[in-house]
């Protein structure tokens, strides 16, 4: 008897985890994952990507690219998905994400300042050959929460 919950079990998660895989919640955090890593490329952010978004990147000159990609004073994201609207080949999520964004750091990187930052965006995902894709992320709100007084 327990060997057959075990077993049953066990396909469970393996049936579970192969359709995470492939989900749209999954691209989309894969997505996330690649835009706050350090050494994005281009190649990896068009394979993501479809559509709007897709154009967008292929058309970028490399000095735009360069900073639409310029990640190193972001430190701890986190994704929070909120509403997930889906049809067969489209998706809508709405998630959250928190990250602190540093203005000025010490040589060893440990004295942080800088802002909370909280951005609630929606994103439009389209089913394409099999995978999930980007087509679009659009912001909805903004929330910044500054560690010290702000200087103009």
């Amino acid at each position: 008897m327990m060997a057959r919950y075990l077993i049953t079990l066990i396909i469970f998660i393996f049936i579970s985890a192969c359709n995470l895989d492939n989900s749209p919640e999954s691209a989309l955090r894969t997505f996330v994952s690649n835009r706050f890593a350090g050494n994005q490329s281009r190649e990896e952010l068009l394979d993501l990507t479809t559509g709007k978004l897709h154009q967008q990147i292929k058309g970028m000159d490399d000095t735009t690219f360069a900073t639409f990609t310029q990640t190193s004073n972001l430190d701890s994201k986190k994704l929070k998905i909120s509403l997930n609207t889906c049809q067969e080949e489209r998706c809508f999520i709405t998630y959250t994400l928190n990250y602190l964004q540093d203005h000025k750091r010490g040589k060893n990187r440990k004295n942080k300042s800088g802002y909370d930052i909280e951005v609630k965006k929606i994103a439009e995902l389209h089913f394409i050959d099999g995978d999930w894709k980007i087509a679009s992320v659009s912001n909805i709100k903004t929330s910044i929460d500054a560690k010290e007084p702000i200087s103009p």
